[in-house]
């Protein structure tokens, strides 16, 4: 059993098996002792041998290494066979002779003892094959076991390894993009500075003229002013520092930064707080860049009437929820793109004609720094929802 099972070699291992039963057979019948001249026919006893081992090596090779219940029933059925023909077959090999002058001896073991003997004999065989298959077969469910197991561990870090590699070649663009773009604001930074004090020295020699250059100058100093925040947001969204966060008064706090905000005409701006009282804790400044950027791109998503000529409406919400602190955003726009959604929160990525596609971006990265999460829902037709979730507890991190 332990050639078969331990080093896989089932045929040999079953051929050792029905040896070991002919050796029994063998051995019980020399200690037979009878009047008689015992003569044996060699080419029936190599016979027999051959049945025992070939049925039996057959038995076990037929269990396989992952045996069901017709496999062992059948490798039972052959091991019985094995042992049948082998005893019966030896049995033929054998001739008795009558010879009352053969010395019998006194003590002769009695034949029911010899019958229980030989019976508990075949009984232990036959339960060690069957002890054998079960042992073999746990062994095996264990290594199937063992083998998933491993398998999906080996799932599970390609993941982690694989998404780690999608941040580093995420730093590493976000890296090579905070080189260029502070070389691009040191060179572009230069040239507007000159047109606005051209700008200015323009005005200042027009002043009580006849020329009336008001709307194509305010036009340049509306694109330079554009031109300038664009450099901001680059460089706001590719270099690091510090958060800097404090307790806030979250609803007094949203009050003041809503109260800022310019809306286009007709469009609602409705609140919904129900934190009362509660102190959150962030960066003031960096939040800040989140709610307007937010109700900038809610309000650019109302900027034209509905059509089935709804009440254009943002609505901020606040509440606790699961030990945390949700602000959300909702407009009842066109909504968001089914093609679209998931590439709202990708760099440089935009859908409008100007912009530099940093908004969302940043946002998601203002939130995550302060160890938050955003949601977007935009189902189309139906608006556009933003959940922005903070923790109540203070984050200590770095903040790009």
């Amino acid at each position: 059993m332990s050639i078969a099972l331990r080093f896989g070699l089932r045929h040999i291992g079953g051929a050792v098996i029905g040896g070991a039963v002919g050796a029994m057979h063998y051995t019980g019948i020399a200690a037979l002792r009878a009047p008689a001249d015992f003569a044996w026919n060699p080419i029936i006893v190599g016979i027999s041998v051959a049945v025992g081992v070939t049925m039996a090596a057959a038995a076990i090779e037929f269990l396989g290494p992952k045996p069901g219940l017709g496999n062992r029933i059948g490798a039972v059925l052959m091991l019985v066979l094995a042992i049948v023909g082998l005893h019966f077959t030896g049995m033929a090999a054998l001739t008795l002779t009558l010879n009352p002058n053969v010395a019998m001896p006194q003590e002769v073991l009695a034949p029911d003892l010899l019958a229980i003997a030989v019976a508990a004999v075949t009984a232990i065989i036959i339960t060690l094959g069957l002890a054998g298959s079960f042992v073999d077969n746990r062994l095996a469910q264990r290594a199937l076991h063992e083998n998933e197991r491993l398998q999906r561990r080996v799932e599970e870090r390609t993941a982690e390894l694989r998404q780690v590699q999608s941040e580093l070649l995420r730093n590493e663009r976000l890296s090579a993009l905070g080189q260029l773009t502070a070389t691009m604001a040191h060179e572009l930074r230069n040239p507007m500075g000159a047109i606005s004090n051209t700008i200015y020295t323009l005005k200042r020699q027009i002043e009580g003229s006849a020329l009336d250059l008001g709307r194509p100058l305010a036009r340049i100093e509306r694109s330079i002013g554009r031109c300038e925040r664009i450099i901001n947001d680059l460089l706001d969204f590719t270099r690091l520092r510090a958060l800097e966060s404090a307790p806030v008064a979250v609803n007094a706090w949203l009050a003041e930064v809503l109260d800022e905000q310019k809306l286009g005409a007709g469009i609602d701006l409705e609140r919904r707080f129900s934190t009362p009282d509660r102190i959150v804790s962030f960066d003031g400044e960096r939040m800040r860049r989140v709610i307007i950027n937010l109700i900038e791109n809610a309000a650019q998503a109302l900027a034209e009437p509905l059509p089935d000529g709804r009440e254009r409406r943002i609505t901020v919400a606040t509440r606790i929820i699961d030990s945390g602190f949700e602000l959300t955003v909702d407009d009842n726009g066109p909504g968001i793109p089914a093609d679209i959604a998931p590439k709202v929160f990708e760099p440089l990525f935009s859908t409008k004609s100007f912009g530099t596609g940093l908004g969302l971006p940043m946002v998601k990265q203002i939130v995550e720094q302060h160890g938050g999460s955003i949601a977007i829902d935009g189902a189309t037709g139906l608006g556009t929802r933003v959940a922005v979730r903070l923790p109540l507890a203070r984050p200590v991190e770095m903040a790009a």
